[in-house]
C-alpha cells in the first residue's frame, strides 16, 4: 500500500483526479476524519470536500506512473509506502 497526502483546490481538480486513478486496475481509497470512500468515485470525492487535505490510500506495490500522475495534487507532506 502507498500512501500520499493531496489537496483538491477545486471541483475541476476532484474530476481531474477520477479521471487520472479510474485507469489503475488497483483500488485506491480517500479519506478525511472517520471518512473513507472510493477514490474513483467523483460523487465520493467531491462529498470529502474541497481544500481539505486528503489522505489517499492506493492499494498496490508500484507507485512510480501514479507519483506522476498526482504530482499537481500533492501537499508538501512526503508520501509513504
Amino acid at each position: 500500500m502507498v500512501t500520499y497526502k493531496i489537496i483538491l483546490r477545486t471541483a475541476e481538480d476532484a474530476e481531474k483526479l477520477v479521471e487520472k486513478l479510474e485507469k489503475y486496475d488497483f483500488d485506491v481509497d480517500a479519506g478525511w476524519g472517520h471518512y473513507i470512500i472510493d477514490a474513483k468515485s467523483l460523487l465520493g470525492v467531491m462529498g470529502l470536500g474541497i481544500g481539505k487535505e486528503i489522505e489517499l490510500r492506493a492499494y498496490t506495490s508500484t507507485r512510480e506512473t501514479l507519483d506522476m500522475d498526482l504530482k499537481g495534487f500533492l501537499t508538501d507532506s512526503e508520501t509513504t509506502g
